[in-house]
């Protein structure tokens, strides 16, 4: 029995680890400044070939909703290295008091 081929990265799969050329931080709600809440945000960016960002998707976040616009507002801002065709990456922001 031959064992089978090592399956193919897909067009749309979500490339993690992903570092941008240009950061830029996300602001901190003044809400959870308020309460002195800390929280984690996971989101998918739509990385085009010039490497900006053209959408973002939270697909999770700690506390729910707290946190998701100035994620958003942050991400798009982001720039990536240029690449041969559209990228779907995963990116997690921590919104830390320190």
């Amino acid at each position: 029995m031959a064992a089978a081929p090592a399956p193919k990265a897909q067009p749309g799969e979500v490339r993690r680890g992903l570092v941008p050329l240009r950061r830029v931080e996300p602001e901190y709600p003044p809400k959870a400044l308020a309460s002195n809440t800390e929280g984690v945000v996971v989101a998918h960016v739509s990385i085009e070939k010039d490497g900006s960002v053209s959408a973002v998707q939270i697909v999770r976040a700690q506390p729910a909703k707290l946190f998701d616009q100035a994620a958003t507002k942050a991400l798009m801002q982001w720039k990536f290295s240029r690449t041969d065709e559209p990228v779907l990456g995963e990116v997690e922001l921590r919104f830390s008091l320190n």
